[in-house]
């Protein structure tokens, strides 16, 4: 992106990945910043574009709504949110946990275009496909919305 004239700021919850793409990528190294949801998107800018890959859905319902709602907050006007989620999954149990211990929130289509919607974004675009890794039973949703 930034090869492409983009400014960009990069955030992971986990502490170890900042450390392990700051290693790989030094340059990066002032714009990767750890940070968790929810309560921690906090910026003292506005950005023209987010997004967010196999991310949000590991965050339970009501995390989720209050991370979406800030994230519109820290959009400019017009500016765009994508997200990318698990539609679907056969390797979860009744609550939500894989055999690796890691929660995933599964939402429809509707549900997640209501969540945006009900905050103020305008769906713009959205495309469901299979797993890239060749996975059966994991369904993809790519989401793009417009504040």
């Amino acid at each position: 992106m930034i090869k492409n004239g983009y400014s960009i700021i990069a955030t992971d919850g986990s502490k170890e990945m900042i450390e392990e793409a700051k290693n790989i990528h030094p340059e990066l190294s002032k714009k990767l910043l750890y940070k968790s949801l929810p309560n921690d998107l906090n910026f003292e800018m506005k950005f023209d574009g987010i997004y967010s890959i196999a991310t949000l859905m590991h965050l339970s319902e009501n995390d989720l709504n209050k991370t979406i709602s800030k994230i519109y907050n820290l959009l400019e006007h017009n500016g765009k949110f994508l997200i990318s989620v698990s539609l679907s999954r056969d390797d979860i149990n009744e609550e939500g946990f894989d055999n690796k211990g890691r929660f995933f929130l599964i939402l429809t289509l509707e549900n997640w275009i209501n969540i945006c919607e009900s905050i103020g974004f305008r769906i713009l675009y959205t495309y469901i496909n299979k797993d890239g890794l060749q996975r059966d039973g994991i369904e993809w949703l790519t989401l793009v919305a417009q504040k």
